[in-house]
Parts: structure tokens; C-alpha cells; sequence
């Protein structure tokens, strides 16, 4: 689950569910977003598709607020939504982070672009606490580390906060 850019977590603003609408969690988090009234949205792979969604206009039809990637390949939908969210939270179970290539991916996208991310188990007695805790922690650390990304040379930005060395996404 991602958590968009355009949140700046005060009173003039919501927050915005991102997911690209893949089975299991990733469509939770969208049905949860409109059953509560939240906003959603995020990126889905070109002709809506997701794993029970094959043919266009795929996961368009049911969440129409999502958009689809130039490319059909799941990857870039995950790029892509990372790299538009503030924060991103890995909800896992007992099985871990492996079990999905997406996940992996989600995970290693944000420490590339040096965004916050929590892993967060299910099977946790404080599970909930620590997902509510993910939802709205310290936005002013996230606008620090946001003003404080800079770009360094030509296809590279430096992270403030890691003062990692990261290629741009194109």
C-alpha cells in the first residue's frame, strides 16, 4: 500500500491510497479506500491488467481511477507507483517478503528513491497500531527529507536524508 505525495498530512488535505490493483492486498487496499471514502489511485499496467483482470479494459472497469503504463509489464506499475507515493507500506504474513516478486520490488524501489517504507506483520499483535502509526508518522521528517532531495549531476539525485546516490527514473 502506498501513500500519495499530494497528502501532506494537515487538515487541508487527505490522504490518498496509491496501489496498482493486483490481486490480494493491493485490491483490499482499493475497495477499502472506496468503502471509507478515500481517496485512490495509482498505476496499472497497460490494458488494466492484473492476474483475474487479463483483458482489457482489465481492472479499469472497477477502479476507474487508475491509469494505465505504456508498457503491459507489471514492473513498471510498481515503479512508477512507488515512485509517486510518499511512503510505502509492505503488509506481510508469516510467509514474508519473498513470496511476491512485486513486493521485493516495491521494497527495493523505495530504498532507491530513499522513500519511507515500513514492513508491517500481519500476525502481529500490534499490526494495526503500527499500520496507523505508518499512515501519518512524522510528516514533517517526510517534507524534510522531500525539500532536501536534490539533484546532483545530469540522471542522478542525492537522498538528504541517506545522502545515497540514486539514478533517476525515467
Amino acid at each position: 500500500m502506498l501513500l500519495d505525495s499530494e497528502a501532506c498530512w494537515n487538515d487541508n488535505t487527505r490522504m490518498k491510497i496509491i496501489s496498482g490493483g493486483q490481486t490480494g492486498i493491493d485490491r483490499a487496499a482499493l475497495d477499502a479506500s472506496i468503502e471509507m471514502g478515500v481517496d485512490y489511485g495509482g498505476w496499472c499496467p497497460k490494458g488494466g491488467w492484473a492476474e483475474d483482470f487479463r483483458k482489457p479494459p482489465g481492472l479499469l472497469a472497477r477502479y476507474p481511477l487508475l491509469r494505465e503504463t505504456p508498457s503491459a509489464e507489471p514492473i513498471q506499475r510498481t515503479e512508477w507507483n512507488v515512485r509517486d507515493a510518499d511512503r510505502l507500506m509492505i503488509l506481510v504474513d508469516a510467509s514474508g517478503i519473498d513470496v511476491s516478486r512485486g513486493t521485493v520490488a516495491s521494497r527495493d524501489f523505495a530504498l532507491a528513491l530513499c522513500k519511507p517504507h515500513r514492513m508491517i506483520d500481519l500476525d502481529a499483535a500490534d499490526a494495526l497500531a503500527q499500520a496507523l502509526a505508518s499512515a501519518g508518522e512524522d510528516a514533517s521528517a517526510l517534507h524534510r527529507h522531500r525539500r532536501t532531495t536534490r539533484k546532483r549531476s545530469a540522471g542522478h539525485l542525492r537522498c538528504g536524508s541517506c545522502r545515497r546516490q540514486v539514478n533517476t527514473i525515467h
